[in-house]
C-alpha cells in the first residue's frame, strides 16, 4: 500500500487564514482515484491551523487560560479542512473516512506517546481510505516556565509529519510520498535561488550540510528556510528511510506527478522528485 502526505501549502493558501485551494484538492483527488491503489492519507493543517496556533503559542503548551478557547477553535478549523478534503475525495469515488487525532492521540512534552493505528488498519482492510491530519491534542507532559515553576503542558501540536512517521512505521507501506509545492529537495531554496539544483536522492548527512552551509551564509539569527520548509518533513522521512521504507518528496502542483508516484512501477531516472534515503 501507499502512504501519502498532502502538505498544507498545496491544499490551503498559507497567507490567508482558513483559505482552501479547491482546484488543487480536486485535481489531486482525481489522481488518487485514478491510481486505484490501497492508500492512507495525511494532510497538513496549512492556514486552517498554523496561523492561530502560532499567534497563541499553542505549540509551546499551556501558559494561560486565554489559550483554551483557541485550542477548541483550531480543532474545529482543521476538522473543517478535513471535511473539505473528504468531499473532494468522495466526489470522485474514493471511499475516504476522516480520523481526527484529537479524539485518540496523546502527546507527552510534544512527543507522540499514544496513537491508535489499529483503526487505520481496520478501515484499510475493509476497503476504506483513512484520512488524518495535523491537530492540537492533549499533552500529559510537565515543563518549567521561565520563572522555574512546574507547569502542565495540557495540549500541544501533533503535526501531519509526526502522524506520517507513526503510520509509516506501523502500516505495511510500499511507498511513502510527501507532496509539497516544489519539485523535491534542492541544494538551496528554489523559491529564492533560480540556480538551485534538484537532488535526485538526499541523505540525512547531505541535508544537514545544506542547512549548515545556508546558516553560515546568512545574516539572520534564525535558521533560514533554505529548502522550502523541508526540515520537519524530512526528519520523518529520514526516520522511515532508516527502516528501509521507500520515501519520496514530489511536487503536487504539477499535473500527473502524484498519479505517477502512486503507480506500482519503480520511479526511474526520468521521474522528477527526490528520493529520501538513509
Amino acid at each position: 500500500m501507499k502512504l501519502l502526505k498532502l502538505g498544507g501549502s498545496i491544499i490551503t493558501d498559507r497567507d490567508k487564514p482558513c483559505t482552501f485551494r479547491p482546484e488543487n484538492a480536486t485535481r489531486l483527488a482525481k489522481e488518487i482515484a485514478a491510481a486505484e491503489c490501497k492508500i492512507a492519507i495525511v494532510h497538513g493543517a496549512g492556514s486552517f491551523g498554523h496561523n492561530l496556533a502560532h499567534d497563541y503559542s499553542l505549540h509551546k503548551g499551556y501558559s494561560e487560560d486565554s489559550q483554551i478557547p483557541i485550542v477548541a477553535q483550531v480543532q474545529r478549523d482543521v476538522k473543517k479542512l478535513n471535511l473539505m478534503i473528504l468531499e473532494k475525495l468522495l466526489s470522485v469515488g474514493v471511499r475516504a473516512v476522516g480520523i481526527a487525532p484529537s479524539s485518540h492521540a496523546l502527546n507527552d512534552n510534544k512527543l507522540l506517546s499514544k496513537f491508535d493505528t489499529d483503526q487505520f488498519k481496520v478501515y484499510i482492510k475493509e476497503g476504506f481510505v483513512p484520512v488524518s491530519f495535523g491537530d492540537v491534542v492533549l499533552d500529559v507532559g510537565v515543563y518549567r516556565n521561565k520563572e522555574g515553576m512546574k507547569r502542565e503542558m495540557k495540549f500541544s501540536i501533533l503535526s501531519g509529519d509526526q502522524i506520517l512517521e507513526e503510520l509509516g512505521k506501523k502500516l505495511q507501506t510500499q511507498r511513502i510520498i510527501s507532496v509539497t509545492d516544489v519539485d523535491g529537495v534542492f541544494d538551496s531554496n528554489p523559491k529564492t535561488n533560480p540556480n538551485a539544483r534538484l537532488l535526485k536522492t538526499v541523505t540525512r548527512k547531505q541535508f544537514l550540510q545544506i542547512c549548515m552551509d545556508s546558516e553560515a551564509g546568512s545574516d539572520s539569527t534564525e535558521r533560514p528556510d533554505v529548502t522550502g520548509a523541508m526540515e520537519n518533513k524530512l526528519e520523518a522521512l529520514f526516520n522511515l528511510a532508516d527502516l528501509g521504507k521507500e520515501c519520496w518528496v514530489i511536487n503536487g502542483l504539477v499535473e500527473g506527478r502524484l498519479l505517477s508516484a502512486l503507480g506500482n512501477e519503480p520511479l526511474g531516472e526520468t521521474f522528477i522528485g527526490t528520493r529520501v534515503i538513509s
